[in-house]
């Protein structure tokens, strides 16, 4: 790197060690990979996975989130005070993060759950900022139903509502809350799939001059390591992802019983690594006794990130069965980075990742026997699992690995950085 460091703020509202998904594991590797380079990150985040607000001097963890899409609130004057509760601190969060790291720009990852007001106070602060867009969020995203600018809306059913409204906005003013979204304006945007970015355009979203960086693997970290002697049969499955209904993870396990009870490949395992809906994860598990899988299904649970490059280790065939469009699955590309060939839908970002007989299988989504005769092929054809397994390799090293989706980060922060947040022109190109 031979510009200055930048000072980089990163939001988000997940942040490991506490964590849900795939996408704050990309962000984590990024703000480790940026600090690597010389710049100075700092990241907001929430108090999800701690008792309280903390911070260790890099890591602000202090803003309030909100799962509970209202569910929890019975009282509409109750939901309205605590979203009012939840903004009065996160706005002034955000403010004082600004005011006391002053960074040259803001990287923002993923507001939901907190506060879409986040973006409009950056703004307001005149930083500039960059989007990195890894799922739906800005795709569903619309100003008049989130709850916060709801209840800031200027119209109202009848003349004593407008009246409440009205005096509500000219409270939050005095107080220093910013009550309107503004203009939506993602013009410096990073998606990380073709998918998601069309996704975000379906929505009417103005993204189509935005940027698609891939997510990436540390292919360093995941890859493959023979072991002594001949190589063994491919007969250990393995599932890595969220324990919920559109991951289709029933479909890995209906999967295994056609291999087992119908094909005859009694050898054949599954092991599952993940959790998430404790209701999900009593129907797998009622589903695994229900096909007398006991002793060939795994339930693994959460595994520590340090250890996933040995539990792929220890697998064959990676199942990606989602029956859901995602932006690019992880657990896909590190599979593939540490050798396991992948037997998986090509929903969402995967299809721009996954080709067909060359680096993996693909069946349809829902279709739990497909999965098992594309399972078949690979048990039956030790030359076709060898070469899907190069094939996969070969591609995460070309297109997925860390030093490329980091040097494409790093630039279009700097550029961003560069803008004047107001006008848009370069600091470069001023007169």
């Amino acid at each position: 790197m031979t510009a200055a460091p930048l000072r980089i703020l990163v939001i988000s509202n997940l942040y490991p060690p506490h964590h849900i998904g795939g996408y704050e594991i990309r962000c984590h590797e990024v703000v480790e990979g940026l600090k690597s380079r010389g710049h100075k990150l700092r990241v907001l985040t929430s108090t999800f996975g701690v008792t309280s607000k903390n911070s260790d001097g890099e890591v602000f963890r202090w803003l309030r989130h909100d799962f509970s899409e209202g569910s929890a609130h019975h009282s509409s004057w109750v939901r309205a005070a605590f979203i009012i509760r939840n903004e009065l601190q996160n706005q002034r969060c955000l403010g004082r993060v600004l005011r006391e790291f002053r960074p040259d720009v803001v990287f923002l990852w993923n507001p939901k759950h907190i506060s879409m007001s986040l973006i409009p106070v950056t703004r307001a602060a005149g930083v500039p900022i960059c989007f990195s867009i890894d799922d739906d969020w800005l795709a569903r995203f619309k100003p008049d139903k989130d709850p916060w600018f709801r209840l800031c809306i200027r119209h109202g059913r009848n003349w004593p509502v407008r009246m409440v409204k009205r005096l509500l906005r000219w409270s939050f003013t005095r107080v220093g809350l910013q009550s309107e979204y503004g203009p939506e304006d993602y013009h410096h945007a990073l998606f990380v799939s073709h998918y998601m970015k069309n996704a975000a355009l379906r929505a009417g979203r103005p993204v189509s001059d935005a940027e698609i960086i891939h997510g990436a693997v540390d292919t360093s970290a995941f890859r493959h390591r023979p072991r002594p002697g001949p190589p063994a049969p491919p007969r250990r499955l393995l599932y890595v992802g969220r324990l919920v209904y559109e991951k289709g993870v029933h479909d890995a396990i209906e999967a295994l019983h056609v291999l087992r009870n119908i094909y005859g490949y009694r050898a054949i395992s599954l092991s599952i690594v993940g959790s998430g809906d404790p209701a999900y994860d009593a129907q797998l598990q009622d589903l695994t006794r229900a096909r007398s899988l006991e002793t060939a299904v795994r339930f693994l649970g959460s595994v520590a990130r340090e250890r996933m490059p040995v539990v792929y280790q220890e697998h064959h065939i990676l199942l990606f069965p989602s029956l859901c469009p995602e932006g690019l699955p992880r657990a896909m590309l590190e599979a593939m980075s540490a050798g396991l060939a992948v037997v998986g839908t090509a929903t969402g970002g995967g299809g721009e990742v996954l080709q067909h007989d060359t680096n993996s299988l693909i069946f349809p989504p829902g279709d739990a026997l497909a999965c098992a005769s594309q399972v078949r092929r690979l048990l039956e054809s030790p030359s076709l699992f060898e070469m899907i397994r190069i094939h996969a390799r070969r591609t995460v090293e070309e297109r997925f690995g860390m030093e490329v989706m980091l040097n494409h980060t790093e630039e279009a922060l700097m550029c961003v950085a560069r803008e004047d947040p107001v006008t848009g022109v370069r600091a470069t190109d001023r007169t």
